[in-house]
């Protein structure tokens, strides 16, 4: 029996403030949804604790006070060393990655003492197998993120203090790894103190306190002229970081290499659906009419420009009107006494926005048509692909 299909007792850093706790929160709150509830261990490393969300630390608890009942799979979510403790009953995994081209050599006698090894992405896969890991122990298991606590409609923006105009925003370790050099060069490129942009450092300082990171800019900078850039170090409470995205116009990272990239998927959550939102609507008014119904559809579900708008008003015929009480085409509305119109509600289910804005950019860049999309609404699972269907064929 594989790893995978044994109950998991989840053991790593939960608390603390760095990328491997966040994964492992994100990990125990997709196992739960998914209809499989992980035990969990937590391990120490640092004396900094995370304040986290309500919901979050409800799960994480929740994890922490399950106990298997027979056999499991120990899952060690940390870095690899040696001397770490294995499962006496078996099996072990090691869920781990690197951001170079192999892994490092005191690594390797760790990963061959357990069962199977869990890596990120594809990449992986290649470079453990480059460092001396066998294939047939190497699994991919893609991360996530917590896409209730990254909701662009929940997420109040907090902006740095002291930021003015455009504001980009970075999030890293203060590592050589990351890049920040090359970050700090292309910005003096690019801007000069009479620029009315910002760049916001959120750095970690785990291995560096502040003021070395300080007087290390300061002396990479050597006095070149440039637009603000401001150093936050604060460990922050997690409620806060997608705040933070939310408060930038731009994210950037100049990095030298990533096992995954959480900073930015993280980002992308808050800031793509902002981004296409705003291009959609500068090429609306040349779209068919099904296409602008289908907009209608897509800002009064979970996107964030939905809050920012009055709930659309559309004319439907007769026939519309007169459809059973059980189609779909009535999720979501509200007719108008007296009227032939219907407004349309808001939807809070996530992913239905991100579905729809898919379907748009499919359709506005001629990848696909409305009446492809059609048949395929009609023969989906998914209730919202079924409403869309109703009422835009």
């Amino acid at each position: 029996m594989t790893a995978g299909a044994l109950p998991l007792v989840w053991t790593g850093s939960l608390f603390d403030p760095y990328g491997y706790a966040d994964e492992a929160r994100a990990y125990l709150i997709a196992l739960d949804r998914a209809g499989r509830p992980a035990a969990a261990r937590d391990i120490r490393f640092t004396n900094d604790r995370v304040r986290l969300p309500s919901a979050q630390q409800r799960a994480v608890d929740a994890a922490l006070g399950r106990t298997p009942g027979g056999a499991f799979a120990l899952v060690h979510h940390r870095i690899p060393g040696p001397g770490q403790p294995l499962h006496p009953e078996g099996p072990d995994v090691a869920r781990t990655m690197f951001e170079t081209d192999s892994v490092p050599r005191a690594w390797l006698p760790r990963l061959l003492e357990v069962d199977e090894v869990w890596v990120p992405c594809e990449f992986n896969l290649e470079t453990f197998q480059r460092g001396g890991m066998p294939a047939d122990r190497l699994r991919v298991l893609p991360e996530t993120i917590d896409f209730d606590l990254f909701d662009p409609e929940h997420t109040e923006p907090l902006v740095a203090q002291g930021a003015r105009g455009f504001r980009f925003l970075t999030n890293f370790d203060f590592t050589d790894r990351k890049g920040w050099d090359i970050l700090l060069d292309a910005w003096c490129d690019a801007f000069g103190p009479d620029d009315d942009v910002c760049l916001v450092l959120k750095c970690l300082g785990l291995h560096v306190p502040e003021a070395e990171i300080r007087a290390r800019i300061d002396a990479y900078l050597a006095g070149r002229p440039t637009a603000p850039i401001l150093l936050d170090t604060r460990f922050l409470p997690a409620a806060d970081m997608p705040r933070l995205y939310a408060g930038a116009d731009a994210f950037v990272l100049a990095s030298r290499g990533e096992g995954w990239g959480r900073p930015w998927m993280e980002a992308m959550k808050l800031v793509w659906f902002i981004t296409r939102v705003q291009l959609v609507e500068q090429q609306l008014e040349q779209q068919p009419e099904a296409v602008k119904q289908l907009w209608l559809l897509t800002i009064n579900s979970d996107i964030l420009s939905a809050a920012e708008k009055s709930p659309p008003v559309v004319d439907v015929s007769d026939d519309v009107l007169r459809a059973d009480a059980a189609d779909p085409l009535w999720e979501g509305v509200l007719p108008l006494p007296e009227s032939r119109q219907l407004i349309l509600t808001r939807s809070e289910r996530a992913g239905e926005g991100e579905d729809y804005l898919s379907y748009l950019d499919e359709v506005m860049s001629g990848r696909t048509s409305l009446d492809a999309l059609c048949a395929q609404w009609r023969a989906s699972r998914e209730s919202h692909l079924r409403k869309a269907a109703a009422r835009l064929c």
